[in-house]
């Protein structure tokens, strides 16, 4: 065989391997997951920030190096002053 040809056939492998194996690997869903916060008090203000750490439910760990971005976080209705 040439050497072209085995290549597109290591390709073509390798991925039906990727597609096989890479959606057994991700199986958590949103219900797995809460946020827990990491202070009991929070300042009322526009530019409050608030510790949160995200927490898988089914082992019980914090999930390490989460990046969690919120523009809008309070519990009054969308228009109401």
């Amino acid at each position: 065989m040439k050497l072209i040809s085995m290549k597109r056939i290591a390709a073509a492998v390798l991925t039906g391997l990727a597609v096989n194996i890479l959606p057994l690997t991700a199986m958590a869903g949103v219900d797995d997951y809460e946020f827990q916060l990491l202070q009991q008090e929070v300042k009322q203000s526009d530019g409050a920030t608030i510790a949160v750490k995200l927490v898988d439910k089914r082992t019980g760990q914090a999930v390490p190096d989460a990046v969690i971005f919120a523009q809008r976080v309070d519990m009054r209705p969308r228009g109401w002053r």
